[in-house]
């Protein structure tokens, strides 16, 4: 077996900046993809499973990869997506561009058709996915938006209604 060929890695420079350009370039390509087509999880979230696989893959079978390659691989696609949160968490400006806002699905009980139509969503699916939240009627719904990671967040006209804080702090009991 060659140790040397197994572990050192050849170009850490170039792993780091292919991992970086690939990053980025489907970052960009997934940031404007419509919210619905993630599938239920975040557009970072996607995009570090889909890379880390493949930097997994190409360690693995010995592409003219050492291991170690692949692991510089993860660990700056980890260290962009950790980034890209804080950066998002740290400069609230910056949160639009870093993620996509939610789109606005329906408003007091009318369908936006041509919002459904840019988060390529039929009324069908829309439907599923009300149903799925135990929403029978768009006639119930205040708002609906489809939100960053493609769920479907539902405010209810009954809940619409500001709900009262507590006053008065409660009794501490004793322990007897």
């Amino acid at each position: 077996m060659d140790w040397q060929s197994l572990l050192v890695p050849h170009n850490v420079l170039e792993n780091v900046v292919r991992a970086t350009a690939t990053f980025w370039l489907l970052f960009v390509l997934l940031r404007f993809l419509p919210n619905r087509k993630t599938g239920g999880i975040g557009q970072t979230d996607l995009l570090v499973l889909l890379l880390l696989a493949n930097a997994v893959q190409m360690a693995m079978i010995h592409e003219g990869t050492a291991i170690t390659d692949g692991a510089i691989q993860v660990v700056v696609i980890m260290g962009w997506s950790v980034l890209v949160d804080v950066i998002g968490d740290r400069f609230p400006w910056l949160r639009g561009v870093l993620r996509s806002a939610p789109v606005e699905v329906v408003r007091d009980g009318r369908v936006l058709t041509r919002n459904l139509r840019s988060e390529f969503m039929t009324e069908d699916e829309l439907d599923a996915q009300l149903r799925l939240q135990g929403i029978d009627a768009v006639d119930d719904i205040a708002r609906a938006f489809v939100e960053h990671d493609g769920r479907i967040s539902v405010i209810r006209k009954r809940d619409e209604a500001p709900r009262h804080r507590r006053t008065t702090t409660p009794k501490k009991r004793s322990a007897a």
